[in-house]
């Protein structure tokens, strides 16, 4: 795994968990990782760019996708591309309350150390969660 890379809507609340992170005691787990953090239109993608591609792109560049996005309408949702996956396919960090991350500092703390603990999981037992879908 490379990097995070946030959906449409989500680049400020993975900014704030990234940030949480880094002043957090569990730090120096955060670096040791060194992961890209980058958003879609950061890597020139248009925001109405489909969820398959944004999903196929974070598959072929190793990077995890971090969303709000549980859309299941149509070929070209989220939930389709993680359907027709691969047991190798990188999961999809899904935020649950997007709005909370922003509004709620405890919310946004359990969240970026779910999020951490998921990456290290990642790290250490790939086939934990390789193929799983979401987390």
């Amino acid at each position: 795994m490379k990097g995070l890379l946030a959906d449409n809507n989500v680049g400020g609340q993975l900014r704030r968990l990234v940030l949480i992170l880094e002043r957090s005691e569990f730090a120096p787990f955060w670096k040791e990782l060194k992961l890209t953090v980058d958003t879609v239109t950061g890597i020139g993608l248009d925001q109405k760019t489909s969820d398959t591609v944004i999903w196929k792109l974070c598959q072929e560049m190793r990077w995890l996708l971090v969303t709000a996005n549980r859309n299941h309408d149509g070929a070209d949702s989220l939930n389709s591309a993680i359907q027709g996956g691969s047991p190798m396919d990188l999961p999809v960090f899904t935020l649950s309350d997007s709005e909370r991350v922003m509004t709620e500092a405890a919310y946004a703390e359990r969240v970026a150390f779910d999020l951490l603990e998921g990456l290290l999981k990642l790290r250490d037992e790939p086939e934990s969660l390789l193929g799983s879908g979401r987390i």
